[in-house]
């Protein structure tokens, strides 16, 4: 299939289906999240642009659009679930922690020994009960099940 029809088909949808695509992923995830599904929806045409190109269309455009921008955003919602999870100090490493020699430098032997030191502290915690304590380091640190 060549690229302009293609183009014509994405531009096609854009405009005739796209509201409908919004429609729907605005009852699924609320209508507080319009702006995202505004953003998946288009990032779904795009990625169909690029994608489209290399594989064919599919056979149902409309559902290959639905998965896309509804995977798309439901990316976004976990992240945003993580970060409010693990609260700003998550979000500043992540930051500065992006580049691949940044995160490469994570798996040097001392940072590794520096990481397992970090999580047999956790491990101990006082707070924990004993039994908690050690089976948390056999499964984490040692690879046991918990059984």
């Amino acid at each position: 299939m060549s690229d302009a029809h293609i183009h014509d088909l994405v531009d096609h949808f854009f405009r005739h289906q796209s509201a409908k695509l919004a429609a729907v992923l605005t009852r699924v995830f609320g209508l507080q999240n319009l702006e995202l599904v505004e953003d998946v929806v288009q990032s779904a045409l795009v990625e169909a642009l690029e994608v489209w190109k290399i594989r064919g269309v599919p056979e149902n455009p409309a559902a290959w659009m639905y998965r896309v921008a509804r995977n798309k955003a439901l990316d976004v919602i976990r992240r945003q679930q993580v970060a409010d999870r693990f609260g700003p100090e998550w979000v500043l490493w992540r930051e500065t922690t992006s580049g691949p020699a940044q995160i490469d430098r994570l798996f040097l032997a001392n940072e590794i020994a520096d990481s397992q030191l970090r999580m047999i502290f956790a491990c101990c915690h006082p707070q924990l009960p004993e039994e908690s304590q050690i089976s948390l380091a056999l499964k984490t640190l040692c690879g046991f099940s918990t059984a």
